[in-house]
């Protein structure tokens, strides 16, 4: 299934600033952080449209022309009270796909940037309530907010590719085939220390950091590959933070950065064929097939089941 995501840049640079910040204003911040997610889902086969209008209208008509599937606004906070802080994410009131979507959004920021999660909201904006797809606005921090500014400017890429892989995530829970995966599971029987049924938050953390980005398409995808197989199933790596991506030789537009790839070692019983088969017939989307090294790299590039047979 290939995706097409609108991501809107609140505020329109030369028209509207937007809120002022001590350092920038939201519509410069906006840009950059708009165009920026677009790159990094285009190279991970997601197609995106770049929206930077000042007209409400105008932006949604666009989305909705493109028959986009996913619609994010990308906005920064400000309040007279320069002590506020936080992220929040809203959708359409009554959008059980909106919550979803903002939920994913909302997580990733609040892991990545650290900053107190105001939670996920709902409200009538017009960029919401005029948008035929699944939409949400995300006010990713206030810019005015001194400490709050510098840190989305100077860790502007690590807010970036949360909201990246939000959306991803957003993609595996929306539109897997699995009904389960498309809403939240308050009953969640994962134990503690563990990311899934079979496979432990170690295990698919970074190496260097420890932080788990690993996506829950993943995380569901590994599972259903243990049970196939009947028997343990080693991950030599599943998430990569950039760094670590770096310093092992990764291309720049791993799927490990993403949360979405995991290099498996063949299990006893398998070859590095017959474990990639079983990974596509599971609806993995590419496959590197690592003979010398016995392991087979899987990954949900176009966020699962979605016929391609990438190889190398």
């Amino acid at each position: 299934m290939i995706m097409l995501v609108a991501i809107n840049a609140g505020h329109c640079q030369g028209q509207d600033p937007g809120a002022v910040g001590h350092i920038t204003t939201e519509a410069n911040l906006t840009v950059q952080y708009a165009k920026s997610v677009c790159d990094y889902l285009n190279a991970v086969g997601i197609n995106t449209i770049y929206i930077h209008e000042n007209s409400l209208s105008q932006i949604c008509r666009i989305a909705n022309d493109n028959d986009a599937d996913l619609f994010i606004s990308i906005h920064f906070n400000s309040a007279s009270n320069k002590s506020a802080n936080g992220t929040e994410t809203y959708h359409y009131a009554g959008s059980q796909r909106g919550q979803i979507f903002a939920e994913c959004v909302q997580n990733q920021l609040v892991n990545s940037m650290g900053f107190t999660d105001r939670g996920v909201k709902t409200e009538n904006y017009y960029v919401l309530r005029n948008t035929n797809m699944t939409a949400i606005l995300v006010e990713v921090g206030f810019i005015s907010n001194i400490e709050e500014e510098k840190a989305m400017i100077d860790r502007a890429d690590d807010a970036i590719r949360a909201i990246a892989r939000g959306v991803t995530d957003a993609i595996g829970r929306l539109y897997s085939t699995d009904s389960s995966a498309t809403s939240s599971n308050p009953q969640n029987t994962t134990k503690p220390g563990m990311a899934s049924k079979y496979f432990s938050i170690n295990e698919v953390s970074c190496h260097c950091c420890g932080t788990n980005g690993t996506q829950p398409i993943l995380l569901q995808f590994l599972d259903e590959l243990r049970e196939r197989v009947g028997g343990p199933v080693e991950i030599s790596c599943a998430y990569r933070c950039p760094a670590h991506n770096a310093e092992v030789g990764g291309v720049p537009n791993s799927q490990h950065i993403m949360g979405t790839a995991s290099d498996i070692l063949v299990p006893p019983g398998y070859t590095v064929d017959s474990l990639a088969d079983l990974c596509f017939e599971l609806g993995a989307d590419a496959c590197g097939y690592y003979y010398d090294e016995g392991f087979v790299h899987a990954d949900l590039r176009y966020g699962r089941w979605s016929g391609s047979r990438i190889t190398w």
